[in-house]
């Protein structure tokens, strides 16, 4: 638009209608150091752009090579996925992963008379299982 002006300026005849050299000079400083902010603008842009679409590439890399040593680990743990030894690698545990009961046993004792011997039966079952019968 700076530009503009001081072309219609230059274009016009009547000397009382055109700018001053000053105003002249300065819409033409004003205008160059607009267009250069632009492109730089741009340049900052396109690089944001490429810079993001890099990092995404990468982070894709990262969780391929991460599943290839997750799946080798596992292959190589005397107790695969649930190998504790996982935490210090980095890997969660499977068995971590999942909101499980605590794995604690409770034995029950079920008493049976039946004519003279007493049968005695002991049932495991999980801590914080429901008994039926």
């Amino acid at each position: 638009m700076l530009s503009n002006l001081k072309a219609v300026s230059d274009s016009l005849e009547d000397t009382a209608l055109k700018l001053c050299r000053k105003a002249a000079t300065t819409a033409e400083t004003l205008s160059q150091v607009l267009r250069e902010g632009l492109k730089k603008r741009r340049h900052f842009k396109a690089e944001k752009i490429s810079l993001r679409q890099e990092r995404l590439s990468i982070i894709k890399q990262f969780r391929r090579l991460r599943t290839k040593i997750y799946a080798f680990l596992m292959e190589s743990m005397p107790d695969g996925s649930r190998d504790e030894r996982l935490i210090y690698f980095g890997f969660r545990p499977s068995i971590m992963r999942r909101n499980q009961r605590p794995t604690e046993e409770v034995t029950v004792v079920t008493e049976a008379a039946t004519s003279e011997v007493v049968t005695v039966v002991e049932t495991p079952i999980p801590a914080g299982g429901f008994l039926t019968e």
